[in-house]
């Protein structure tokens, strides 16, 4: 659960794939409700809890069974400490992940073995969507927000000016005027896109200003897939000669001068500098970032002045870079087309109507 809160991306599902024989598994009886026990004692209490307040979902994959297992341990006879019934711990029993996919969402249809597990890993994350249901109600009450706990909690602040909310639309838009005038210009003169095309969506949530922290890491995921993953690939690391990787060498001044990795250096810190977080002056680098279109190394999580801040100063940057590209592939020379032979070449000493009498000349 560490690592999917320390390099989880905002807006990703949260999933956990359990693999596991789900051998001695002693669930919590009835009589013993309202005690409190550790996630050991009780897994499918933990992960109910997790799915309820994180989110994460849990599909469970078993392995083995009892008759399988019984096979194998009775040709374990040679062993000095074998018995005719193998120890409850050694068991499987998927009775647990059948509970814990319940309480978390999960998909109870993968028991099998290597075949399935085979399967099950080569349609993890290519795009596979299978419809799961809902979870069982919860055994015990929701969390409840009383009226103290909410006045208790720091809570976003809402745009409410009109101007700074007609600023941010207008970069916005801006931005993807430009980013949508590079795309055409790069197909004319290059005879490819600059940028690869990004699915509706992402504009829409590129559109989206923030609100606090949160908010601006999930839009800092969506900047950095349509700018930066989608980015002409020789455009995205800068070279010493720009000339060897680069068919118009000119575009390197505008995408190699810092403003394109803003979205690369924010967003591994912060998705990946959890230690971090509290003190962004001890990363250089994305520290300058912030301090440059803040003021702040460090801006509050509630703090939607800084955020906000942050966010349209890197969305005219990025509009800038574009505008910048797109005047030098309009100034670049259009592709020459190829020259086609005519359908009937002129003979030696002859001339065409209207045209130039070609002269014979000899070759060795």
């Amino acid at each position: 659960m560490t690592v999917l809160h320390r390099y989880g991306v905002p807006g990703n599902e949260r999933l956990v794939v359990l693999v596991s024989d789900g051998a001695h598994y002693a669930p919590i009886p009835d009589d013993r409700s309202g005690e409190t026990v550790s996630g050991t004692q009780d897994p499918v209490s933990l992960m109910e809890d997790l799915h309820a307040g994180l989110g994460i979902r849990l599909h469970a994959v078993g392995i083995s069974d009892e008759a399988l297992f019984d096979r194998w341990w009775q040709a374990q006879r040679h062993r000095p400490d074998w018995t005719p019934q193998a120890h409850e711990s050694m068991v499987p029993n998927h009775r647990m992940l059948v509970d814990l996919v319940t309480v978390a969402g999960g998909d109870r249809q993968r028991i099998g073995g290597l075949d399935v597990l085979e399967k099950y890993f080569a349609e993890l994350g290519s795009g596979v969507v299978r419809a799961v249901g809902r979870p069982a109600r919860p055994r015990l009450p929701a969390f409840q927000l009383t009226p103290e706990r909410l006045a208790a909690e720091p809570q976003p602040r809402v745009a409410t000016d009109p101007r700074q909310r007609r600023t941010w639309e207008a970069a916005a838009e801006d931005t993807l005027v430009a980013y949508s005038r590079v795309c055409e210009a790069s197909r004319a003169r290059l005879g490819y896109q600059l940028l690869r095309s990004s699915p509706p969506d992402d504009f829409a949530r590129l559109r989206r200003q923030c609100v606090d922290r949160a908010d601006f890491t999930a839009w800092l995921s969506v900047a950095y897939q349509v700018f930066n993953e989608r980015l002409h690939a020789p455009l995205r690391i800068p070279r010493k000669d720009p000339a060897k990787v680069l068919d118009l060498p000119q575009l390197a001044a505008a995408f190699w001068d810092g403003r394109m990795s803003q979205l690369h250096e924010l967003r591994n810190f912060y998705h990946h500098d959890r230690d971090m977080e509290e003190r962004a002056e001890r990363n250089r680098v994305a520290g300058g970032i912030i301090h440059k279109h803040t003021g702040s190394f460090a801006p509050l999580e509630s703090d939607a002045d800084a955020w906000r801040a942050l966010q349209l100063g890197l969305v005219r940057d990025l509009a800038a870079l574009l505008n910048e590209a797109h005047a030098i592939l309009d100034a670049a020379p259009e592709p020459e087309a190829a020259a086609e032979e005519p359908a009937h070449a002129p003979q030696a000493g002859q001339a065409q109507a209207g045209g130039i009498r070609v002269k014979s000349q000899g070759y060795d």
